[in-house]
């Protein structure tokens, strides 16, 4: 079990981990973020019990033997101890590391790639500002790849690798967004050659589930762009003064929430993206809050079924 600090990410860290590092080291702005290893949590669920459970939940046919299964399994996690080598990451101050607010996501082995996304099929817990929130978001995160959707989407994509269940956790630091957007280096539907970008207020659940009707941006292969300005009628906020995430409902505007200037540096930006990462890509972005025309970039991934993922072996040589 390994625990870093963002400067690497061997394959025990997930998609979503060894993504973040590819970003970092690529030199693109993205939050600062500590990757926990899978194997933090395989030894959450190894008693003789568990282990009968987890046979249950990746092999068993009866509904309900797999809804109990997959619930014995989260309250496991639930309820264990935390491992030594994440008790003494806690006692690193890592608020202090990651600037004191942070968002726990989930970064399994499967998950985040070319073929299979799993976008939306596990946790993730944003404003965490303490240890026992902390303790608690990680649980909440690693128990979510039992949860009984996440299960029957693997699947139902024929993962049966034991070598490919597994859950790394990303710790990094809440960009307190003014403006949220996914943007695809192609169109995500066609692969037509140009970006496809949304953009909505606030932080990025609401758009990532479909809660908001976001604006949409759509270039062609010279640039040339097309506007439509979306409701962006939900929002989710950072509340410090509450503690913690809250939504809201915003005012319906016929105003875009980035101008074509700014959504058309995004395009330049995930061309060059692909270009370096040999594939079309799917990119999380985030305009921080005072910080206008500051793009932060969340995560990369590849377009589903458009391409090879980025080779594990070619991270570590950025």
């Amino acid at each position: 079990m390994e625990i870093l600090d963002g400067n690497t990410a061997p394959i025990g860290f997930g998609g979503k981990g060894t993504s973040l590092a590819w970003l970092q080291q690529n030199g693109y702005r993205c939050p600062d973020f500590d990757l926990l290893d899978a194997g933090n949590w395989l030894a959450m669920v190894g008693s003789e019990d568990l282990t009968r459970a987890w046979r249950t939940v990746r092999h068993g046919e009866d509904q309900f033997a797999f809804s109990l299964a997959c619930h014995e399994l989260r309250r496991a996690v639930a309820e264990s101890s935390f491992p030594e080598v994440l008790v003494a990451w806690l006692r690193s101050e890592p608020f202090a590391r990651l600037g004191g607010v942070v968002a726990v996501r989930s970064s399994a082995l499967s998950e985040d790639g070319a073929s299979i996304s799993s976008a939306g099929q596990y946790e993730s817990v944003l404003g965490v500002t303490n240890e026992e929130q902390l303790r608690q978001a990680v649980r909440e995160v690693l128990g979510s790849y039992f949860g009984e959707r996440a299960v029957l989407y693997r699947r139902a994509r024929g993962i049966e690798d034991s070598t490919r269940l597994a859950m790394g956790v990303v710790v990094q630091s809440l960009v307190d967004a003014e403006v949220c957007g996914i943007a695809f280096s192609c169109h995500p539907v066609t692969r037509r050659p140009g970006a496809t970008i949304e953009a909505s207020w606030g932080l990025g659940p609401p758009l990532v589930t479909g809660e908001t009707d976001p604006d949409h941006f759509e270039f062609d292969e010279g640039g040339a762009v097309s506007v439509s300005i979306g409701r962006k009628q939900a929002e989710l906020r950072f509340d410090a003064v509450a503690g913690g995430v809250q939504s809201g409902r915003r005012p319906e505007s016929d105003q875009p929430c980035i101008s074509t200037e700014t959504a058309s540096e995004i395009a330049a930006t995930v061309a060059e993206m692909e270009r370096r990462y040999e594939c079309p890509v799917d990119v999380e972005w985030a305009i921080p809050s005072g910080r206008p025309g500051e793009v932060v970039y969340l995560q990369i991934r590849p377009v589903t079924e458009a391409g090879p993922p980025v080779p594990v072996k070619q991270l570590s040589t950025y």
